[in-house]
């Protein structure tokens, strides 16, 4: 997907479309379907579509959400060890604003701006692109702050923010 960005080109018209089976609808490279691999009654078989469980299968989708780390906190405290599952307030809202994550057109001809930001309990970054005095966002990264990272001092953190956002927008393409 990251790939496609830098193909969009402006158009007068973008459309979105909510994916059906959303895994299913990503192709895995050739040269990673090796990975993939299950042997079963009828033989071995790689899949050719994202399969459920790659460990990295979600951040594919994860990063064109604003604030995902924060936002998807009450899921992950759902699947802590000894947790007890209690749907509640906090669930229930963070669904219901994932639902509602916007998308914006790409426009390669205008200037690329990074912004980052960093919490007591995560990190997260935005890749804007420059219309005049408008900022339009392209793609979201967010990620919890580790233990190790958690007792480390605000402004480490914020500096933190900042490798991880350069990293996820300049190396990580």
């Amino acid at each position: 997907m990251g790939d496609l960005l830098h193909e969009a080109k402006p158009t007068p018209l973008m459309s979105t479309f909510d994916l059906k089976a959303c895994y299913d609808q990503v192709k895995v490279l050739s040269d990673v379907q090796g990975k993939t691999v299950f042997v079963c009654l009828f033989g071995t078989y790689s899949f050719k579509r994202m399969p459920f469980g790659l460990r990295n299968a979600p951040t594919t989708f994860q990063r064109y959400i604003q604030n995902f780390a924060d936002i998807s906190r009450p899921f992950r405290d759902l699947t802590k060890k000894k947790s007890l599952w209690n749907w509640g307030f906090h669930q229930q809202t963070a669904f219901e604003t994932l639902k509602k994550c916007p998308m914006k057109q790409v426009d390669g001809t205008t200037p690329y701006i990074a912004r980052t930001d960093a919490s007591n309990y995560a990190l997260g970054t935005v890749s804007l692109r420059s219309a005049g005095s408008e900022e339009h966002p392209i793609e979201y990264a967010s990620r919890l702050i580790t233990q190790t990272e958690h007792i480390i001092i605000r402004q480490w953190k914020e500096k933190l923010s900042v490798l991880t956002g350069l990293l996820r927008n300049f190396v990580d393409t």
